[in-house]
């Protein structure tokens, strides 16, 4: 059963700004990016002290996955915890376990799927699309630029790229792939991907795509049109593809 966390935070006078400023920027940020799902952060009206937030989990199973995942990392141990006494007292830390009542409007979605329309989607959800998107605009940019390096690493170490031709697994073959397909060519190629349907399960997700493959210049040219079905997976270094299968629309 999901749960929630209400956090209360004492701020040091005239650090309000700043610990703002870092729960905006950099933590909530990073939270999100793991997996964490942020439902709100407040402000004292009147009492500049006062620093709140709320944060939601499936269960306790999640709430320990996900405390390990930001807490351990060396990003929070090396990077934001140092800083984080000079602005909140931690000895006055108020943290409330809740669980929402049956007609609250933050209750979890029945289903946690990806399917639900985008205005339902938690903030964590839509943090997870937009990785993904943005995971394909580099995948799209290093192979069209012959940066073979780039390019094998919005795979998985042991990550596949599968055609007509068979597969290529591994980050040496797939740099290499990378790198000799933009050499075989002397025209300028771009890859341009549409029409992406993301569906997220925890730290797995699945993406179909349509792609076309240009020829630029002063007379673009449709080379191919193919689709995509992608399997991700989120680690440490965030969303990559774990199997990403092109199929020309000339195939059967």
């Amino acid at each position: 059963m999901s749960f929630f966390e209400l956090r209360q935070y004492p701020v040091k006078p005239g650090k309000q700004a700043e610990f703002v400023k870092m729960m905006e920027e950099e933590i909530i940020p990073f939270q999100v990016k793991v997996g964490m799902t942020i439902l709100g952060s407040f402000v004292g009206e009147t009492d500049d002290s006062v620093y709140v937030w709320i944060r939601r989990f499936h269960d306790e199973a999640e709430r320990e996955r996900l405390y390990e995942a930001v807490y351990q990392s060396d990003y929070w141990k090396n990077e934001i915890g140092p800083r984080v006494p000079d602005l909140i007292d931690g000895k006055g830390i108020s943290v409330q376990r809740m669980e929402a009542t049956g007609r609250s409007v933050i209750q979890e979605p029945a289903s946690r799927s990806s399917k639900m329309p985008l205005e339902t989607k938690t903030t964590s959800q839509v943090a997870d699309r937009l990785d993904i998107l943005d995971l394909t605009g580099r995948y799209n940019h290093a192979i069209d630029s012959g940066d073979g390096e780039s390019w094998a690493q919005t795979f998985t170490p042991d990550g596949i790229f599968r055609s007509a031709r068979g597969d290529i697994a591994g980050h040496a073959d797939l740099a290499k792939f990378a790198s000799d397909w933009f050499a075989g060519s002397e025209d300028t190629r771009r890859h341009w991907v549409c029409n992406q349907v993301v569906e997220v399960d925890g730290d797995t997700a699945t993406q179909r795509a349509y792609l076309q493959l240009v020829r630029s210049g002063s007379e673009p040219t449709i080379l191919s049109t193919a689709r995509y079905e992608d399997q991700l997976t989120r680690g440490a270094d965030g969303w990559l593809f774990t199997v990403r299968h092109v199929m020309s629309d000339t195939q059967k």
